[in-house]
């Protein structure tokens, strides 16, 4: 096994990437607020999807923040 170095093009941020390892957070976000608000869970699942896409397209990693911390506030809104 090699170790690839370090370089800026591998720190880019990928927002296909970032949107498909991050599904998993969407649907347990839309499931627990489904049941603590009486939401459809469909409903929720699509809203947290849509926020996680926002998520990807307005995510800036040079500001220091996680991109599931970013996702979360997005979901929300």
């Amino acid at each position: 096994m090699t170790i690839t170095p370090w370089t800026p093009e591998r720190e880019q941020f990928n927002q296909d990437a970032a949107f498909r390892d991050n599904m998993k957070l969407a649907y347990r976000f839309a499931n627990k607020r489904a049941r603590s608000s009486g939401m459809d869970v469909d409903d929720a699942t699509q809203k947290a999807l849509i926020g996680l896409h926002n998520a990807t397209k307005t995510f800036d990693p040079s500001m220091g923040n996680k991109f599931t911390t970013h996702a979360r506030w997005c979901m929300m809104t």
